[in-house]
């Protein structure tokens, strides 16, 4: 039983003496551990007579569900036999990769591939590469492919196959998560789902597979930027990103897990590019100006910022590398 109402709150606060401001605190601290105990809660009555979600966490996982997403949500209707979720024929979670329906649906978009580029970060591909493909008004310019990407494609299923036998975990081919609140705009297109023999049915984790002639750790920046879209898209707890070295056949895992704060980051930075290509969706501005105000908008300074707070991410949700030699040993 509390000590006392939001009215008396009010009157101990405008009383001002010692004893009233005593009164106040001790109903304060009632306040935060009823609080406390209503996040540890599994499931909470509401006043409407419906009840919040069950979380892994109880429900102080809402936080994050609201902001990043969550396998709970009505994008499933049911479990496969596996243990996968059954998304709807008509989702973008069954679009076929590479598919032209798949490529229609990255048309004038952002997804987690490109992210990197955008707030200059790859070494792969400018930033202005990355723009001009975005505002491309040809469909067709979102499936052309580098020789890397080409390279990266072909030996995904090789990448995918050698990572299931060195773990053991059940995968499965998605099309593309749209991000939850921003899926307008903001997509991933993560290459494998992956279940574990300890995950609930219809949960998930993710896999992404690099083919590269010589192996990164830690993983370039852009990676990294990739994978935690990807988790804030899909809602997965954790992605593996594997990579396969061609020539020696090694296989090098980094298991990645959402960081709350470099999401922010990188989509308060992803919007104001992509609100400088919607004025040329729209017509309200040529191509290159769109571009020239984008530039102006993003600097040196921001991208430092973003730069900060992802060797702080690689620190502390980036985990230990996991080396498998051709021979499958460690």
């Amino acid at each position: 039983m509390k000590s006392g109402s939001g009215l008396d709150a009010v009157r101990w606060w405008q009383a001002g003496d010692d004893d009233s401001l005593d009164k106040l605190a001790y109903y304060n601290r009632q306040d935060v551990v009823l609080l406390a105990k209503l996040c540890q809660q599994k499931s909470i009555r509401l006043p409407t007579g419906g009840s919040t979600r069950v979380g892994p966490f109880g429900a102080a996982d809402r936080f994050e569900e609201a902001e990043h997403g969550s396998q709970d949500s009505e994008s499933t209707d049911s479990v496969a036999d596996d243990g996968f979720p059954v998304f709807p024929l008509d989702s973008p979670q069954s679009l076929t990769q590479n598919s032209t329906a798949w490529y229609g649906y990255r048309f004038r978009k952002i997804g987690s591939s490109q992210a990197g580029a955008l707030l200059r970060l790859s070494y792969h591909t400018t930033r202005d590469d990355a723009f001009e493909s975005l505002i491309d008004p040809s469909p067709a310019a979102s499936s052309e492919e580098t020789d890397a990407m080409a390279r990266g494609r072909r030996m995904e299923p090789e990448v995918a196959r050698r990572y299931a036998k060195h773990t053991g975990y059940v995968l499965k081919e998605v099309g593309v998560f749209p991000h939850p609140e921003h899926g307008t705009w903001l997509f991933a297109s993560p290459d494998r789902l992956v279940r574990t023999s300890d995950m609930e049915p219809g949960k998930f984790s993710l896999l992404e597979c690099k083919s590269v002639s010589k192996l990164s750790s830690p993983p370039p920046a852009h990676w990294i930027i990739q994978c935690q879209l990807q988790l804030a898209c899909s809602g997965a707890p954790w992605v593996d990103l594997a990579q396969l070295e061609t020539g020696s056949e090694t296989l090098l895992v980094h298991r990645i897990k959402l960081d709350i704060e470099l999401i922010r980051s990188v989509i308060d930075r992803l919007s104001d590019v992509y609100r400088s290509a919607m004025r040329v969706f729209n017509g309200e501005v040529e191509a290159d100006d769109a571009f020239a105000d984008d530039i102006r908008e993003f600097t040196r300074f921001d991208q430092q910022d973003v730069k900060a707070i992802l060797e702080e991410s690689m620190r502390l949700f980036v985990g230990k590398p996991e080396l498998v030699r051709a021979s499958g040993t460690p």
